[in-house]
C-alpha cells in the first residue's frame, strides 16, 4: 500500500510549543514508509502567493486523514473548528492524536463536536507511540475511501430522483383565523430563514442541541441560522459562532446535562449585534425546540424525531408558551456576560411584546415524518393553544412548508381548523416575497 496523504491540525502559536511538537510528529511520519507518507501542516508547506484559506481548503479534500492535534488550547481555536468543519463535509477521516495531557479530553472533543473516536497517545514520543499512530492511520485512512463512495453514489442516486419542488420564500400565501380571535394564521412557503421582520424564528433541533455545522450552507434550518447570526471578518472568517456559543452556556450553566428531554425549548438572541439575521433580516429571536432524539454510539448515531402526531402537537404548545416566558423577562434571555445580555438588560424598559412566530414542519426533513401526519398535527396544536391562551401577544403565527407538497397539505390542515381570510392561490413566484 502508498503512503497516506496526511493533513495535520492544530492551535497554532510558537508560545505553547504546540507547533514544534506538530513539526516533528510530521517530519517524523514523513520518514516512515520509505518516506512515501505525503504530510501537509500550514506551518511548513504553504505555497507563496497562495491564500492561506484556499491551500488549506484544497488540501483536506485530497487528504486520507486529517491528524487533530489535541492540546487543552486546541477547542479554542477557530481555525481548527474550521479545518475539522470542512473534513466532515469532505468526509475526510478525523483521528484525535492526544500530544497534551493536562486537559479534559472528552470536554475537547465534546466542544469539537466530532465522534468519540479513541484517541491516539503520543504523549512521550516513543517508538511504541508512534508505531501505535502509524497503526492507526492504516487502519482509519480506508475509512475516507468508503466513505466518498457512499456520498458519491448517494448524489448520483439523487439526481436520478424526482425532485420535490421547492418554491421561493413567501411568509403569507394564505390567512386562517377563529372567530372572535386576533391571531393570525400565515401560510408561509420556501425557506424560513430568508423571511424578514418576524420576531421569532423556530429551529427543530436535536436533544443535545448541537446546531448542523455552518460549512453545511443551507442545507437545513439549522446550518442556515447558525450561520446567520454568526460575526464574520471582511474575508469572510469566522469570529464569533455566537447563537451555538448560547446555546453551550444556557444548557450548560442552566438546563444540566445534555441530552436534554425531547419537547425543551431553549430560547438565544438572533445572534451577534452585526449578524445578517439581526441586521438584515430584523430576527429578534430564535426559539430551539428539541424535537429529534439522538440514539446510539459512535458511526452508530442515528436521529429518531417526535413520531406521533400528539408529539407534534406538544411541540407546537410547548413554543407558543415561550413567547410568555419571553417576555415577562422582557426580553432578556442570553446568558449573563455576553454582550447580547448586556444589549437586552439596557433595553429592557422599551422592551416590545412578541408579536409574530414562524413554525417549520417537524420531523419532515432529516427527522423522515410524513407531510400528512405533521401537517394536521401543526394546525390542531395551533388551534388547541389559541382556544387555551387568550392572553398571547402574537398577532401572527406563520406555519411554514418548504415544498410545493408541503404547502398543499398544510392548506388542507388549516382549512379543516380555521377559517378562510385569504384563500391560497399559488405558491408560485411572488414579488412580495420576504
Amino acid at each position: 500500500m502508498s503512503g497516506a496523504r496526511i493533513f495535520i491540525s492544530y492551535k497554532t502559536g510558537a508560545e505553547s510549543g504546540i507547533t514544534f511538537q506538530a513539526r516533528t510528529i510530521a517530519d517524523k511520519l514523513r520518514s516512515i514508509d520509505c518516506g512515501e507518507n505525503d504530510v501537509w501542516m500550514d506551518a511548513s508547506d504553504m505555497e507563496a502567493g497562495l491564500d492561506w484559506n484556499t491551500q488549506i481548503y484544497e488540501r483536506i479534500p485530497q487528504s486520507d486523514i486529517v491528524l487533530l492535534m489535541l492540546a487543552a488550547e486546541t477547542s479554542n481555536s477557530d481555525w481548527v473548528r474550521r479545518e475539522i468543519d470542512v473534513a466532515k463535509g469532505a468526509k475526510v477521516t478525523i483521528l484525535p492524536v492526544l500530544i497534551r495531557g493536562d486537559f479534559d479530553l472528552q470536554a475537547t472533543l465534546d466542544k469539537l463536536d466530532i465522534p468519540r473516536v479513541q484517541a491516539v497517545s503520543l504523549l512521550t514520543g516513543s517508538q511504541e507511540e508512534y508505531d501505535d499512530l502509524v497503526t492507526a492511520i492504516a487502519q482509519r485512512r480506508e475509512e475516507t475511501a468508503q466513505r466518498q463512495m457512499v456520498w458519491l453514489h448517494a448524489l448520483r442516486e439523487g439526481e436520478e430522483t424526482p425532485r420535490r419542488q421547492v418554491i421561493p420564500a413567501q411568509p403569507s400565501l394564505a390567512v386562517y383565523s377563529m372567530p372572535g380571535e386576533k391571531t393570525e394564521i400565515h401560510l408561509a412557503g420556501g425557506d424560513l430563514t430568508e423571511f424578514r421582520n418576524i420576531d421569532v424564528l423556530v429551529n427543530s433541533e436535536n436533544d443535545y442541541m448541537q446546531m448542523a455545522r455552518t460549512f453545511e450552507g443551507r442545507r437545513s434550518v439549522s446550518s442556515s441560522l447558525r450561520h446567520l447570526g454568526s460575526c464574520f471578518d471582511r474575508a469572510n472568517r469566522l469570529l464569533e459562532d455566537t447563537i451555538q456559543n448560547e446555546l453551550n452556556l444556557i444548557v450548560e450553566c442552566d438546563i444540566g446535562p445534555r441530552p436534554l428531554g425531547l419537547y425543551t425549548v431553549v430560547v438565544t438572541s438572533a445572534g451577534h449585534a452585526d449578524s445578517e439575521l439581526r441586521n438584515t433580516y430584523k430576527v429578534r429571536y430564535v426559539f430551539h425546540a428539541a424535537s429529534v432524539s439522538v440514539q446510539g454510539d459512535g458511526a452508530n448515531k442515528r436521529l429518531e424525531p417526535i413520531s406521533s402526531e400528539s408529539g407534534v402537537r406538544r411541540i407546537i404548545r410547548s413554543l407558543l408558551l415561550q413567547v410568555h416566558e419571553v417576555n415577562e423577562q422582557r426580553g432578556v434571555v442570553s446568558p449573563v456576560g455576553t454582550p447580547q445580555r448586556e444589549e437586552q438588560e439596557a433595553a429592557r424598559d422599551a422592551y416590545e411584546p412578541l408579536r409574530s412566530i414562524v413554525l417549520p414542519m417537524f420531523g419532515t426533513g432529516r427527522g423522515g415524518l410524513t407531510v400528512d401526519l405533521v401537517a394536521p398535527a401543526v394546525a390542531r396544536g395551533i388551534k388547541e393553544f389559541l382556544v387555551d391562551d387568550e392572553q398571547t401577544t402574537l398577532e401572527r403565527i406563520h406555519v411554514c412548508g418548504f415544498f410545493e407538497d408541503d404547502v398543499v397539505a398544510l392548506d388542507a390542515a388549516l382549512r379543516a381548523e380555521f377559517d378562510v381570510v385569504e384563500p391560497l392561490a399559488s405558491p408560485g413566484p411572488s414579488p412580495d416575497a420576504g
